[in-house]
């Protein structure tokens, strides 16, 4: 885009609507290209929430270079897709419209400098994401996923993203089952009992290589993968999402306690913080189908245990899973 393309994009599109925003906005702008000068016309523009505007004198009168013009109509841009994204969750909610709502100075300057850089419209609307869940539940994104994020590239966010739908929690803890990202050659009955999760993720366009590892070096999984738990009559396991859940104890027939373990990919905390961004976006759908494969697996690994699906969806599943009309599973997988 050359420069005359790019003032005109900041002059006609760039409006915020949402009170917390047009505070954080005008604050930000005044604060890095007012430096203190209270009596500019500039600022009287900021007031009246004309932040293209102002970027656009500004630049003309030589108080912003065009570096600093360029990531700030990066930073308005995605201010302006965050703003959509409030406003479309808000709708049928009461939240805080008040001027002098609070906010973390520090974490939305860092913000501005991470974005400013953003021009890519897919990560920009991740940045969105980012600044509309701070915006509604400050603290929601700290200070070090927001520098992770910094340093991905495109092609990183979109295979989190990606991997986001067959994330799974079990109380505080949140992974991926890995059945079918890691090949058991030389295990004849586990890589029987994984086939089926193996192919499924295989004709996802997924592998351990090329997506698994990335995350690692990421820092948005962690290697530590064993999810290990002491079945007893009073200790279940359970693993879900917000569309299947399954739970695993032990079958009335069994004398003594059990040690459940399953390899598994643990999110790190950072990329907890992450996922529950990504999860929140307007299009985001849970994986069933991995998940209902992993927890067929799992039923016929540990046959000493009973293993009940319970799912949060109305769609069925043919030949799967089958539901009454309060959503229980009348037949077990």
């Amino acid at each position: 885009m050359d420069n005359f393309s790019l003032i005109e994009s900041v002059k006609n599109g760039i409006s915020i609507f949402q009170p917390t925003l047009q505070t954080i906005v005008g604050v930000i702008m005044s604060t890095l290209f007012l430096r203190g000068n209270k009596d500019t016309e500039e600022l009287s523009k900021i007031k009246n929430k004309k932040f293209g505007e102002v970027a656009v004198s500004l630049l003309e009168s030589g108080k912003m270079s065009y570096l600093e013009f360029y990531k700030c109509r990066n930073f308005l841009k995605v201010a302006k897709l965050a703003d959509d994204r409030i406003k479309h969750k808000t709708n049928n909610e009461k939240i805080d419209q008040s001027e002098n709502t609070l906010f973390d100075f520090d974490w939305f300057m860092r913000f501005f400098d991470s974005v400013g850089n953003i021009s890519n419209e897919n990560l920009q609307n991740l940045w969105a994401e980012i600044l509309a869940g701070e915006v509604q539940k400050p603290n929601s994104c700290s200070l070090r996923t927001l520098d992770i994020i910094r340093n991905m590239n495109q092609n990183e966010a979109k295979i989190y993203t990606e991997l986001c739908k067959y994330v799974l929690s079990s109380h505080d803890s949140y992974f991926i089952l890995s059945s079918g990202f890691i090949d058991h050659d030389g295990f004849p009955d586990e890589e029987e009992l994984n086939k089926e999760c193996f192919e499924f993720i295989f004709n996802m366009n997924l592998n351990y290589s090329k997506h698994i590892l990335p995350m690692l070096e990421c820092g948005l999984l962690t290697s530590d993968n064993n999810l290990t738990v002491n079945i007893t009559g009073e200790v279940e396991v359970d693993m879900h999402n917000d569309k299947i859940c399954c739970y695993i104890k032990l079958s009335n027939s069994a004398m003594e306690n059990t040690y459940f373990n399953e390899d598994v990919l643990f999110l790190t905390t950072n990329g907890i913080e992450l996922f529950n961004i990504i999860r929140k976006a307007e299009h985001f759908v849970y994986d069933v189908e991995y998940a209902t494969r992993c927890f067929n697996r799992i039923k016929n690994k540990y046959a000493n245990m009973n293993l009940a699906v319970e799912a949060y969806y109305l769609e069925n599943i043919e030949g799967i899973l089958r539901y009454n009309s309060d959503n229980i599973l009348l037949q077990t997988i």
